[in-house]
């Protein structure tokens, strides 16, 4: 088939990114065509459109073929792109995150950053849209919020399928107006070493990755208040940027040598060969989380806050250990036991490249594809 992905970066800004590129590496290695269009270059142009036979920009949209047998749709944030997308192709469109049902984005509130579980509400969610800290001004955020926003949803569920990432994802999807009927789980592939280093795990002291975005939802503030009630040795690697940046550098400065930043890497995993678990201290709900199981691929366990999909590979006391939404305390005391036991690490390890062979391999993935290609 001759396939039209369209994201919002030709580039690697995130995990949306990441998923783009590694759906389109299999994609074209099972036969079909892949192009890409995108609102913008991103970081890392040159290497992420190498998957792609060609790539267009939204600017030259109108010359863009027609041909294609689907646009599938990773991020679009205007209604009119959307609907021009709807009038023109065949449409799927795979739901990464809250920002299409959620004006606000994050699925939490304001000031008090708590977790959001109501349906959507063209009145509340608009109100709460204004107060996401943007550069836009008063009037732009309002139309966004009572707008823009419910409109692009409105045409996101009219695309002609739905695909989500986990099961998590799904139930919020169709609780906030999706049709249930179109909406599907593709899990993602996640590649398996062959081999795994025992190194990591064994090392001392051991080596925490934090592995994100520094925004206040990935909660990397949660994690250094728990920091100082963490038992034993240990060096906590915090890859990524944002602009939470220098708060959380401020933060960490009382804790010295114990915490170090990395800053943006193209490719994070290859910090997986140091590390003894990988931290996930996620405020918000995430919708599924990559780097998770890509950590468990690496034999690496994880240890995280109880939100969002999490808990479809974070299985408590057999990939890793999880703690209840938020609470600093049981935080620092599951990574207190990680740190003081490579056994433990080892056993969690294990369990998870089990998990990751079984769940999220390659064969699946592309037969779910296909499948969904395929179907009337």
């Amino acid at each position: 088939m001759k396939l039209l992905f369209v994201g919002e970066f030709a580039g690697f800004a995130g995990g949306i990114e990441r998923y783009i590129y590694k759906t389109a590496e299999l994609l074209r290695e099972h036969g079909h065509s892949i192009s890409g269009l995108f609102k913008e270059p991103g970081k890392g142009e040159a290497d992420f459109c190498t998957v792609f036979d060609k790539t267009y920009f939204l600017k030259e949209l109108d010359s863009v073929p027609d041909d294609f047998d689907f646009a599938i749709i990773h991020k679009v944030r205007d209604p009119l792109i959307m609907a021009t997308l709807l009038q023109r192709f065949r449409v799927i469109t795979v739901i990464h995150d809250h920002e299409y049902y959620c004006p606000r984005h994050s699925l939490y509130y304001p000031i008090i950053y708590k977790n959001c579980f109501y349906t959507t509400s063209r009145l509340l969610c608009g109100l709460c849209g204004m107060t996401r800290l943007c550069s836009n001004s008063l009037l732009k955020k309002a139309y966004e919020s009572f707008f823009t926003s419910p409109r692009l949803w409105h045409k996101i569920c009219a695309s002609e399928r739905l695909v989500v990432l986990s099961e998590f994802m799904r139930k919020l999807a169709v609780t906030n107006g999706a049709p249930e009927d179109k909406t599907k789980i593709i899990y993602p592939y996640i590649k398996l070493p062959e081999v795994v280093s025992s190194v990591k795990i064994n090392s001392d002291p051991p080596h925490l990755l934090v592995p994100g975005q520094l925004v206040r939802g990935k909660g990397v503030d949660q994690l250094l208040k728990a920091v100082p009630k963490i038992k034993g040795e240990f060096v906590i690697d915090i890859l990524g940027s944002g602009k939470d940046e220098e708060r959380l550098r401020i933060q960490a400065k009382p804790l010295g040598e114990a915490v170090q930043f990395h800053g943006w890497q193209n490719h994070p995993e290859t910090f997986f060969a140091k590390a003894s678990a990988v931290l996930l201290p996620w405020r918000w709900l995430e919708p599924f989380g990559l780097v998770g199981p890509e950590a468990l691929a690496n034999g690496i366990p994880l240890v995280g806050f109880n939100v969002g999909g999490i808990g479809e590979y974070l299985i408590d006391g057999e990939t890793g250990l999880l703690a209840p939404r938020g609470n600093i305390k049981a935080f620092a005391e599951a990574v207190s036991r990680i740190v003081a036991s490579p056994e433990l690490r080892a056993e969690l390890g294990e369990n998870g490249r089990e998990l990751v062979k079984n769940k999220f391999s390659k064969q699946r993935f592309i037969e779910s594809w296909e499948t969904l290609l395929l179907s009337k």
